[in-house]
C-alpha cells in the first residue's frame, strides 16, 4: 500500500490475492519463482524491496553453485520448516530441486531423473511435468501434483527422498476412491495445500473441483 504497511500478492498457482502485514509479520523475505527468466528471487522486506537472485541462470538443468544452476520453467516453491532450504518445482526438467540457503545457495535435484512415471528412489523416480508442490506441518513430506501423469506424488525428506503415489491412477478423469483408483484431470494450474491432520487438497482444474485426499 501507499504507506508501506503491507503488500498485496497475486497468488498464480493458488487462484488468490494475498496479503502480508509488515508490521505484524515475522517475515523478512520472500522467495518467489520467476518462471519465464528460469531464475529463484529473493525479496528483502526489511531493506526497500531489494530483490535479488538465489538461483538459477539460463534455461537448462544444472546441480551446483547458485550462479552456475539451471532450471527450466520452476513454477512453484516451497520453504521448509527450519527455514534453511527452498524445495522447487523444476516444471520442465521434470524434477524436483532444493536449494539450500545455508550452504551459498547450492542446489540439487532430490527427486525425478528423465521424464516418464516411476516411484523409488530418489534417482529412479520419474514425474512428467509437475506443476506444484506443499510442506506438510511436520516437514518430514512433500506433496507434489505431478499433472501429466494425473496423479498425486509424496517424497518422504527423511527416507531418503523416497517417491511413491498416493493417488491417481494415470488415467484423466473424475472418479473418486482408494487411492489408486481415483482419476483427477489436473493441468498446469492444479494446486495442492495440506492441513494440520494432514487431509490433502488439491485443485483439480479440468475437473473444476476441489478434491480431498485423508493419509
Amino acid at each position: 500500500d501507499q504507506q508501506r504497511n503491507c503488500l498485496y500478492v497475486a497468488d498464480y498457482s493458488n487462484h488468490k490475492i494475498r496479503k502480508i502485514d509488515l508490521n505484524n509479520s515475522n517475515t523478512d523475505c520472500l522467495y518467489v519463482v520467476d518462471y519465464s527468466n528460469y531464475r529463484i528471487r529473493k525479496i528483502e522486506l526489511n531493506n526497500s524491496y531489494k530483490v535479488s537472485t538465489i538461483a538459477g541462470s539460463s534455461s537448462g538443468f544444472e546441480d551446483g553453485a547458485s550462479n552456475q544452476s539451471k532450471f527450466s520453467s520452476p513454477s512453484s516453491l516451497t520453504l521448509n520448516v527450519k527455514g534453511d532450504c527452498l524445495y522447487v518445482v523444476d516444471h520442465s526438467n521434470h524434477k524436483i530441486r532444493k536449494i539450500d540457503l545455508n550452504n551459498s545457495n547450492t542446489v540439487s535435484t532430490i527427486a525425478g531423473s528423465s521424464q516418464g512415471f516411476e516411484d523409488g528412489t530418489s534417482n529412479q523416480s520419474k514425474f512428467s511435468s509437475p506443476s506444484s508442490l506443499t510442506l506438510n506441518v511436520k516437514g518430514d513430506c512433500l506433496y507434489v501434483v505431478d499433472y501429466s501423469n494425473y496423479r498425486i506424488r509424496k517424497i518422504e525428506l527423511n527416507n531418503s527422498y523416497k517417491v511413491s503415489t498416493i493417488a491417481g491412477c494415470g488415467t484423466a478423469g473424475l472418479q473418486d476412491g482408494q487411492g489408486d483408483q481415483a482419476k483427477f484431470y489436473l493441468y498446469y494450474h492444479s494446486s495442492i495445500c495440506v492441513d494440520e491432520n494432514d487431509n490433502i487438497y488439491v485443485a483439480d482444474y479440468n475437473n473444476s473441483a476441489i478434491r480431498m485426499i485423508t493419509t
